[in-house]
Formats: C-alpha cells, sequence, structure tokens
C-alpha cells in the first residue's frame, strides 16, 4: 500500500500512476500485466493512464509487454483494497489520537494484523 499525506501530492492520475509504475518497475517480473480499477475517469479512465500503460509496455527496462486493464461496473466495484480501507476504518476508532501521517501507518499495520 501507498501512502502520502496530501500536503505532498493529490490523489490524481499522476500520484496514481506513481505508484503503479513504481510497483511494476520493482515487483513484476511477468509479460503480462492485469489491472482492475473503478470507473473513476479522474484516476483510472484517462488519458494519463493510457499513456502510463503505453509507455511501460515500450520501455526496455520493464518486462511487461501486454496490458488488460479491466474496468469494473459502476456501482460494482469491491475490489480487495475497499475492504482494506473499511478494516483501516474501523481500526482507526482503536487510535484516537491520529494527527500525522505517521499515526495512520500505525493504524494500517494494526489493522492488516487482524486480517491476516
Amino acid at each position: 500500500m501507498y501512502v502520502w499525506d496530501e500536503s505532498l501530492g493529490s490523489r490524481g492520475p499522476q500520484e496514481i500512476g506513481y505508484c503503479i509504475l513504481h510497483y511494476v518497475k520493482n515487483f513484476v517480473t511477468s509479460t503480462k500485466l492485469v489491472m482492475y480499477s473503478d470507473q473513476c475517469g479522474g484516476k483510472n479512465r484517462n488519458i494519463k493512464m493510457a499513456t502510463l500503460c503505453n509507455y511501460i509496455v515500450a520501455s526496455p527496462s520493464i518486462t511487461v509487454e501486454e496490458i488488460d486493464h479491466k474496468f469494473l461496473l459502476s456501482g460494482h466495484s469491491y475490489l480487495p483494497c475497499d475492504q482494506d480501507f473499511g478494516l483501516i476504518e474501523k481500526e482507526k476508532k482503536f487510535h484516537p489520537d491520529v494527527h500525522l501521517p505517521n499515526d495512520w501507518i500505525t493504524v494500517i499495520l494494526s489493522a492488516r494484523k487482524k486480517t491476516m
């Protein structure tokens, strides 16, 4: 999971794209990449994301040769990350003093331990 506070960046396609590119460069070794996204045009379904996918496939330093980007139906996009965010919100109830970004890291890690 990638975490930053909004004083460092927003939640737009550039930030989401950077996270995807970082993940692909550091963790993906296969030639085919399947990505699942919701229908959010501001983050996932736009020219910037299409350009990123083209860059990934064209880059000689990345092993990915094909990207299958699947968009879930609006209102039916219950991905595992949606459940994770719900678990994090539940865990926050046990941490009343969340004021700094690093405090959120503690909450996230605590929520994750309970799901394993």
